[in-house]
């Protein structure tokens, strides 16, 4: 059974209060499918006061598309201060289905009600459109994708999978956040945070931000001693200050750029053969060439 309340908007016609006809429209309900109206009524001599005796069954009549009057098949409920109705499925087989409260007595008791019912979800109905199940198509959509939103975001969905996936990265990016301990000059200086072992971020990129203008530099850690003693590859521009931020990057691990640097180290030193013929570079037969990878041959 639908119970929707009459107390929801309503229009007054006339102008004494007290004897005016309030008449108000409800929203739709179910064609032909039983419906209870709660309503109240106002004293028709203190508009200020609830009428509180259900209205005789002749105060009640139902009409059905401005036609058809008939009193109501049920009597009315008495709530206390409000009243019920059930109105009957063929009572509610109409376009718009019309409650009319009009107290016969002589002066009136209550002040006289008329309710307006529109019905959905038939041919027939006031509204074709079935609200009770059907939905507009755009609105079917946005369920859809309000429900595979739900989906992806459940642990374990595209996109709980994305964002897991995107801060395993981001948790690499910054291994440790800590301010300089002690500065010694541009090149060496301490941390105030950070695993306290020979070597354990060596290598890594370290970035500090100049607490004076507020602008960052990265080197490498090129040796990281007990202490949490940092060198870094090249001197800083400015020379890290207590206090200045620091953040040892994660996905920035130099070693293969250390390897590689000393291989090339190594072939950049003098290449030394000894040859039988020719001209020695300390003139006569034979003789020691020397030959620099630099390019600083002698």
């Amino acid at each position: 059974m639908r119970r929707v309340s009459a107390l929801l908007l309503f229009m007054t016609i006339g102008g004494i209060a007290g004897a005016a006809t309030r008449e108000i429209w409800l929203p739709p309900a179910k064609y032909a499918t039983e419906y209870t109206l709660f309503f109240s009524l106002e004293d028709a001599n203190n508009p200020h006061r609830f009428y509180e005796t259900a209205p005789a069954v002749a105060d009640v009549h139902v009409f059905q598309d401005g036609t058809s009057e008939a009193r109501a098949t049920n009597a009315v409920t008495d709530l206390g201060r409000s009243f019920s109705l059930v109105l009957t499925v063929a009572e509610m087989t109409a376009r718009m289905t019309m409650v009319d409260v009009n107290d016969a007595s002589a002066p009136p008791l209550f002040a006289d009600a008329i309710f307006h019912i529109p019905t959905f979800g038939h041919a027939n109905a006031y509204h074709v459109f079935d609200y009770s199940k059907d939905l507009d198509p755009n609105i079917k959509l946005i369920l859809a994708d309000t429900n595979e939103l739900q989906t992806d975001w459940m642990n374990g969905g595209r996109l709980d999978l994305l964002i897991d996936g995107i801060k395993a990265m981001t948790d690499l990016i910054a291994i440790v956040t800590t301010t300089i301990a002690g500065p010694n000059d541009a090149n060496t200086f301490t941390i105030t945070a950070g695993r306290d072992a020979n070597d354990a971020y060596w290598f890594h990129a370290i970035m500090v931000q100049d607490a004076t203008d507020g602008h960052s530099e990265v080197r490498w850690i090129e040796e990281y001693s007990v202490g949490r003693i940092v060198v870094v590859d090249t001197p800083f521009s400015f020379t890290p200050a207590a206090a200045d931020k620091v953040w040892i990057l994660g996905v920035t691990y130099g070693g293969l750029l250390y390897d590689i640097r000393s291989l090339i180290q190594v072939f950049r030193a003098p290449i030394y053969y000894q040859h039988q013929t020719g001209t020695g570079a300390t003139g006569g037969a034979g003789g020691t060439t020397r030959y620099d990878a630099s390019g600083e041959d002698p």
